[in-house]
């Protein structure tokens, strides 16, 4: 899928090992460094310092509140570097029981 500004790429499965269903999302932009994945994870952080705040920006919400929901539902959210550039991000829920 081309998003306007590079290549973004969806996947998903059951992983019967783990009994999860995992969703990655990898992009090929600059990612995010190391040192900044924790802080991409916690609400209002936006990465680009130089970003002002108008009708196309972000509030620096959508991996916070991905992740809350993730965890309430026994789940993880994981920021992984893309090679050769990007970031995948990794969505993992526990499958329910019957």
């Amino acid at each position: 899928m081309l998003n306007g500004r590079g290549v973004l790429v969806v996947r998903s499965w059951h992983d019967l090992d783990q009994e999860s269903v995992i969703l990655e999302i990898n992009d090929d932009g600059p990612g995010i460094p190391e040192s900044e994945k924790q802080r991409a994870l916690e609400p209002f952080y936006r990465g680009d310092a130089s970003r002002g705040l108008n009708d196309n920006d972000s509030f620096g919400l959508g991996l916070s509140i991905a992740r809350s929901i993730s965890e309430s539902h026994g789940g993880s959210l994981e920021l992984i570097d893309a090679k050769p550039q990007g970031l995948l991000v990794r969505l993992t829920l526990a499958r329910q029981s019957s």
